[in-house]
């Protein structure tokens, strides 16, 4: 009896041992509410990632995880499916509304379109927006999407036009600068979505 005892107590023993590893492991990470969690998230979203324009592989490197050993040991990097399924499109609606606020808020606006095609052979369309909000200059990347198809100057008016009706900005675009073969065309017809008066063009 005194055999089985010891035995039980050093099974017994062994079992708050190993669970008493597990349980310190666990504690060794923030808890995904703890604010340094969130802070460091956050931050790797929005300035390594989006500001920076790096890949979101980048959390999967290994490199790159020892590095943020270093930086502080209890942080957890989140899964590249976390990232791309969830953190990203939340960084993205908060600039939305970001965005949006201050073009509501905006009187005039500017705009800069530009189109190219990759080495690929991959086109695409892009319109940044330029405004003062509080007498502080603003630009905003305000559409970008594939533009398949030629690169005429009525299609690519039609896809601006699209723009400025999607982001409420009838009637305040005063000034456009692109390239002359679109501004060529908007010389000719200028745009529909321009009622005060006809936006000035630059190259």
């Amino acid at each position: 009896m005194k055999y089985q005892s010891a035995a039980s107590y050093s099974t017994d023993t062994q079992n708050k041992t190993i669970e008493g590893m597990f349980s310190c492991k666990v504690q060794e990470h923030y808890g995904p509410r703890h604010k340094t969690q969130v802070k460091l998230t956050s931050s790797l979203v929005n300035n390594l990632l989006i500001g920076c324009g790096l890949p979101v592989s980048l959390v999967e490197k290994e490199a790159f995880r020892r590095f943020f050993l270093d930086v502080d040991p209890k942080y957890c990097l989140p899964s590249r499916c976390h990232v791309t399924d969830k953190l990203i499109p939340q960084a993205k609606e908060k600039q939305v509304v970001n965005v949006n606020s201050q073009l509501e808020e905006a009187r005039h606006v500017s705009l800069t379109v530009d189109i190219w095609t990759d080495r690929r052979m991959h086109s695409y369309i892009a319109l940044t927006v330029h405004l003062f909000i509080n007498w502080e200059a603003k630009s905003h990347l305000l559409h970008f999407k594939a533009f398949k198809g030629s690169h005429t100057g009525a299609r690519i008016a039609a896809e601006v036009e699209k723009a400025i009706d999607e982001h409420g900005l009838r009637g305040k675009v005063v000034h456009i600068v692109s390239y002359s073969a679109i501004l060529s065309y908007f010389s000719r017809k200028p745009l529909k979505t321009v009622e005060l008066k006809m936006p000035r063009f630059s190259a």
